[in-house]
Order: C-alpha cells, then structure tokens, then sequence
C-alpha cells in the first residue's frame, strides 16, 4: 500500500530494482519447493519435525510473484513497455501451467485422484494438493484480478498474443471462482474486442441468424 502511494516517485531505476530482487526471490523459493527429496531428507534430520507438511518456502514463491506481478501492471500501465508485457505474460503463463500440472496429477489415478483407494506417493499428494490450494487465489485475485483492471487498450493489445489463450486454458480448471472470472474477464473485456462480429444478426421474420434458416 505504502508504495502504490508513493509509486510516482519512486525512481524508475529504483524500481526496476526492486522488481529483480523479487524476481530472484520467488525464483530460488521455487527451485527449493520443486526438489521434494531435498525437503524430505531435511524433514527426516529433524527440520520443520513437528509439522505435519515438509519444509518448503511456498510462502516466499506465492508472496514474490504477487507482488511482481503487480508492481509489473502498475509499470506497463504507465510505461506501455513491451518487456513488461512480456514479463506478465511469462508469469501468468508458468503460473496457469503450474496449476494445470497439478490438478492433472491429482486427478490421475498414479496422483491418488479419481477415487484411488491410495496414492503412489502420498507426500508429493499432500504436497500438490497445498500449492494448487495456494495457486488458486494466486491466478484468481492476482493475475485475473490484474487483467480485469488493465487498460483496455492494453488489454487489447496483448489478448491475441497470450490473454485469451491463457483464459481458454484455465475454463478447464477446478476451481468455480476461477471459471467465474474468466466469464467476468470474456464478457467485460474480451467481447468489446471481438465487436459486433460476435453477435449473430437475428432475422426480424424468424428470429434465428440466417445462417440457421
């Protein structure tokens, strides 16, 4: 909050800063949260003992790419920069493949889903199901929240590129809040683009679009 306030003038080169320093912060998060035999074995020489899930900097991760790429939407909006465009997209799209990855193992019946009496390997089980209820909010209230307040002639000009494609793939996700922004994100956003080529002419005499009659 206390930097969205004072985002104006704040140097660019300052800013710039702070955004590599996230950028290697949820970078290092995610190449530790990845190795789930390194989290193991530090579990198992008495690390995070007493908790029930394994060691891990998932907080780090989820928090760092918040904050990035937020602070990347408030620098595009202001600088039509191409490479912060770009930088959104990267995010967003290893984001949603994230999630994707692991809703697909969790449905699996090697991932313990589709009522699988039990799971070849409960940890990473236990361990996925965490991240993708962590990812949820993260795509949801983040990255789709982000876009929802994006220009609309920013918006525009990144949708063919990555936007929309990235919204078709996450109408296949499990989660209702998700699907229900992405409706929210096609009919706001996405339909004002398309114009009135999206929506067929009715015949004044049958009422169906002449293609059906």
């Amino acid at each position: 909050v206390v930097f969205r306030e004072h985002y104006d003038s704040v140097p660019a080169q300052a800013v710039q800063t702070i955004l590599d320093a996230l950028h290697l912060s949820f970078k290092f998060a995610h190449s530790f949260n990845v190795r789930l035999d390194i989290r193991e074995k530090l579990k198992k020489l008495g690390f995070m003992r007493d908790m029930k899930q394994l060691p891990g900097l998932l907080k780090q991760e989820r928090e760092g790419i918040c904050v990035y790429f937020r602070l990347l939407v408030k620098l595009y909006s202001t600088t039509s920069s191409r490479e912060c465009a770009e930088k959104l997209s990267q995010v967003s799209i290893d984001v949603v493949t994230s999630l994707q990855r692991k809703e697909k193992f969790l449905k699996t019946p090697e991932g313990g889903g589709l009522g699988t009496p039990k799971a070849a390997d409960p940890v990473k089980v236990m361990e996925f199901e965490r991240e993708v209820a962590g990812l949820i909010p993260l795509v949801s209230d983040v990255i789709l929240g982000s876009l929802m307040e994006l220009p609309n002639e920013m918006f525009a000009e990144n949708c063919g590129d990555w936007i929309f494609p990235m919204l078709c793939d996450l109408i296949l996700v499990d989660d209702r809040g998700i699907r229900s922004k992405v409706q929210q994100i096609m009919s706001t956003k996405v339909r004002p683009i398309l114009g009135s080529s999206s929506t067929p002419q009715l015949s004044s005499s049958t009422g169906l679009p002449p293609s059906s009659q």
